[in-house]
């Protein structure tokens, strides 16, 4: 881990070098650097927050914010923190690295489906990348090879006759063998897999998934639909903000996490145009009881985590609002 930190703050030291970096932003950073170093994650993720706020293109930020996450283990922050760096920045030398480790993040966290479409990502995307390697060597493991057969499952009964469909999910070619796994992953150059289906080594390097994830969407808007603009307007409010999100395979969002941003009552707003929003975490922000008036519409929202200094009468009235949500402080 201390390997790939320093790896990292040397690449934003040198993109620092070309003016690029604004001095406060890599101050930040570093000092994320230094305190996830010494085992502080939650500290280190400040850090890396604010210096995403100072300049958000600071990529090292956003990468090292998801490895702060993952090493403390909130395995379902850091998940959402690397596909979010995989949508902002696509092209960046980090993106594969980016998937895998949202691979990782989401197999850790029990979210083998997640974790199944990034590693496909990943060695789909990146084909000749270490990222993609490691991928392919992850997709060998058996929770994988089950989540394989999920989703042929899951295809042919969505899509009749679409068997073809479904085997692009496979990393393994026909006659490959499940059991011995002897067989090069399909449409991969390098035919590097583990020996007997073993768990490949722990990498060595960053490693991130890019494409197109599950939170994007390709369903077009209905004409005269107007649910979408609001939402879409809402998300990238929320981004400008540091914000985790999540979306589901339509492209809406379905969580989202603020605990280290400075969101305020009025900032609130933006969550209005949510409408699939299921977990909110507001737990460290500065919001109080008048900013709850925001989120009486979220009607779907299921969970709520709210700062220690709402008062419990708060709490009641935006019960009653969302009777079918668990709102903890």
């Amino acid at each position: 881990m201390k390997r790939l930190l320093g790896l990292l703050l040397v690449m934003g030291m040198v993109g620092c070098g070309g003016g690029s970096e604004t001095p406060p932003a890599m101050t930040e950073f570093k000092k994320g650097v230094e305190f996830a170093e010494q085992g502080d994650y939650d500290t280190a993720i400040a850090c890396y927050t604010k210096a995403i706020r100072i300049n958000p293109n600071l990529t090292v930020a956003h990468f090292n914010r998801g490895m702060a996450y993952y090493k403390g283990e909130e395995f379902g922050d850091a998940g959402m923190a690397f596909d979010n760096f995989a949508k902002l920045f696509p092209e960046d030398t980090l993106t594969p690295d980016a998937l895998f480790w949202a691979g990782e993040s989401y197999r850790q966290g029990n979210q083998n489906s997640l974790a199944f479409r990034r590693y496909n990502r990943c060695r789909w995307d990146f084909p000749v990348s270490k990222a993609a390697k490691d991928a392919r060597h992850r997709l060998t493991l058996p929770e994988m090879l089950q989540q394989y057969d999920a989703e042929a499952n899951k295809v042919d009964h969505d899509i009749p006759a679409s068997k073809a469909k479904a085997a692009e999910f496979n990393p393994f070619p026909p006659g490959a063998g499940r059991g011995g796994l002897g067989g090069t992953p399909m449409g991969e150059r390098d035919g590097s897999s583990p020996p007997g289906g073993g768990a490949a080594p722990t990498p060595e390097g960053p490693y991130i998934v890019t494409g197109r994830l599950s939170g994007t969407s390709s369903r077009p808007q209905t004409k005269g639909e107007n649910r979408i603009a609001p939402a879409a307007d809402a998300d990238a409010a929320l981004e400008k903000l540091g914000a985790l999100i999540e979306r589901n395979d339509n492209g809406e969002v379905v969580k989202v996490g603020l605990g280290h941003t400075r969101i305020t009552d009025a900032g609130l707003v933006h969550l209005k145009g949510l409408s699939e929003l299921k977990s909110l975490n507001l737990g460290d922000t500065k919001i109080t009881d008048a900013g709850l008036v925001h989120l009486q519409g979220l009607t779907s929202l299921q969970a709520l985590g709210l700062p220690k200094q709402i008062t419990d009468t708060g709490v009641a009235e935006l019960q009653k609002a969302l009777p079918n949500c668990k709102i903890e402080k």
